[in-house]
């Protein structure tokens, strides 16, 4: 598919691995995408999964919609699979390359008409900042997350900005400069299948180093599977203070994970 170098466009990065036919949630996202107002995107889909997404008929309408409306959507196959953090880590690498901004996105978030915008009209509003994120909305009212650290999770009433610490890569637009405070050697230690928590490790050591902020404006929804392909609870909480111990001050991990200062 085409590729492109035009560095003013915004880049959207979104992984997917899907084991069955019926996992293949992404052409939610990319119509999600082709229904938003802001510009032109370069499009990322890296796809680890043993069933291609592009084997789906609808995806592949959806692609050539969005090449139609004048986006470029590269997709970037790898036939094994190292765990989320790494295709994350390979995403970040390939779009950052070209873009200043990366918007993250999973295969299973729909952001709403309008969300990308709210989300540039952010940046224009603060002087500096590691990474921006929407909130992200559970469809599924049976879906309980436990200790869960997103402080965008609901729709709000008022628009303004809220500091954050934890940042949910499920719909984070993030500074291409921001990354140089990733320790991808850490951040790639999530390899085990069925265990999340890369995303808090990567936002955490952005937001120890800049100001990062949450834009209730910009608003997803998640389509969640019925069989959840992991667990980001309390064992992922433990891990998240042994790895970062050292590398993020004290003070970020208590504001990002305050049900576990008592371990600090």
């Amino acid at each position: 598919m085409p590729n492109s170098h035009e560095t003013n466009t915004l880049a959207v990065a979104i992984p997917t691995c899907c084991q069955t036919p019926e996992e293949v949630r992404i052409g939610y996202s990319l119509q999600s995408l082709a229904m938003q107002a802001s510009g032109h995107f370069e499009v990322f889909v890296w796809d680890e999964g043993p069933v291609p997404v592009v084997s789906n008929r609808w995806v592949r309408l959806i692609i050539d919609l969005l090449t139609e409306k004048g986006h470029v959507v590269n997709y970037l196959r790898r036939r094994s699979s190292l765990g989320v953090a790494a295709a994350r880590m390979g995403l970040l690498k390939e779009a950052s390359s070209q873009h200043s901004r990366v918007l993250m996105i999973d295969d299973d978030l729909v952001a709403m008409p309008g969300a990308i915008d709210h989300l540039l009209q952010a940046t224009r509003t603060v002087e500096t900042f590691g990474f921006l994120q929407g909130t992200k909305i559970e469809l599924d009212p049976q879906r309980t997350y436990y200790n869960d650290i997103n402080q965008l999770n609901e729709l709000a009433n008022d628009s303004e900005l809220k500091r954050l610490y934890f940042g949910d890569a499920a719909f984070l637009l993030v500074e291409t400069n921001a990354l140089q405070y990733v320790d991808w050697d850490v951040v790639t230690k999530y390899k085990e299948e069925g265990l999340a928590g890369e995303d808090v490790t990567m936002s955490l050591m952005i937001a120890d180093k800049l100001p990062c902020f949450g834009v209730p404006s910009a608003v997803g929804y998640h389509l969640s599977l019925p069989r959840p392909r992991w667990r980001w609870e309390m064992p992922s909480d433990i891990l998240q203070i042994e790895l970062l111990r050292g590398i993020v001050s004290d003070e970020t991990l208590k504001a990002a994970l305050p049900h576990l200062a008592h371990y600090l």
